[in-house]
């Protein structure tokens, strides 16, 4: 067999991202035929995002997680229609102050509802760089989470989940002691945003961080009073 007819043995299909169990979101591509005799460097081509050692470059284009924009409409739609109602009831029977109560209760969440679903842009962003996103509110390199975790616990209509970090400040200012001499402390803050109401299930995007750090992310469980206090 000539060399011409071992590289056209090789069909590229396609360039897609799956998923392996126990170990996330991998770049890959899917062969059509290849033959035994296939040259080893178009192997090694068509296998090099299979990488399973949970490094940083197994991702090479990010993973843009949107929200869960099915259930964003219908309870925008169903807001909507049971907060109108109600407000034009009371109106209509001269209840003014019951009708400014019910916008109130309503507007809130209606407001926050259909916001989310004509917003396009993704809640959160995994890419080479850091975790970005919507909810996230900016991007957080890599290299400045020095802790992370996420918490979950029962709120009033089902199991809130959170996602917890700990991030180094970048080039924090010397701090003084309590004698007054400077140290270099590195100082940090605490970013934490929902993991909730999103297309991929929360659980997942904890196994994806943890693809993504290379180390576990713990899942705590916390109590209303616990999570007032951690605040």
């Amino acid at each position: 067999m000539s060399h011409r007819a071992t590289l056209q043995g090789i069909r590229l299909v396609r360039k897609r991202l799956v998923r392996v169990p126990s170990v996330g979101w991998l770049e890959s591509y899917q062969l059509a035929s290849y033959p035994a005799l296939a040259p080893l460097a178009w192997l090694e081509q068509s296998t090099q995002h299979s990488d399973l050692s949970g490094k940083h470059d197994i991702v090479g284009e990010p993973v843009r997680i949107n929200i869960n924009r099915k259930l964003f409409g219908a309870a925008t739609v169903f807001l909507g229609v049971i907060g109108g109602g109600a407000i034009s009831r009371e109106i209509s029977a001269g209840s003014v102050g019951v009708a400014i109560i019910i916008a109130i209760v309503f507007g809130g969440s209606f407001a926050y509802y259909a916001r989310g679903f004509i917003r396009p842009d993704p809640a959160i962003v995994i890419n080479a760089e850091g975790l970005g996103g919507l909810r996230v509110g900016r991007t957080i390199p890599w290299g400045s989470i020095s802790d992370i975790y996420a918490t979950k616990r029962q709120g009033t209509f089902g199991v809130i989940h959170q996602l917890v970090l700990t991030v180094r400040r970048d080039d924090p200012p010397p701090m003084e002691d309590s004698l007054g001499l400077l140290t270099s402390r590195v100082s940090t803050e605490t970013v934490e945003f929902s993991i909730d109401q999103l297309v991929m299930p929360w659980n997942e995007i904890v196994e994806l961080m943890q693809d993504r750090l290379g180390r576990d992310v713990p899942t705590k469980r916390e109590t209303f009073l616990s999570a007032i206090r951690a605040k």
